[in-house]
């Protein structure tokens, strides 16, 4: 699976004041060709601790059979 990962800055009015939020989204691509959102999560700003927290979110849909290092590696990336 291929997956895309982006942050979309839309701007909101929160009591009478103009003010950032940001969509982070993750959008998979599958070897079949289908496209699904795998999820979206609602910040204040682009920052890395965000993404790291979005990355943990995703490490709970990896499902694998325990391939050589591979868990490993996953674990070691959150």
């Amino acid at each position: 699976m291929i997956v895309w990962m982006d942050g979309i800055v839309f701007k909101v009015r929160v009591n009478s004041k103009v003010i950032n939020k940001i969509i982070y989204l993750a959008v998979g691509l599958n070897r079949e060709g289908r496209k699904g959102v795998l999820g979206m999560w609602l910040g204040k700003n682009k920052s890395a601790s965000f993404w790291m927290g979005v990355i943990t979110d995703l490490n709970a849909l990896v499902i694998d059979d325990n391939l050589n290092g591979y868990t490993k590696t996953i674990h070691q990336s959150i």
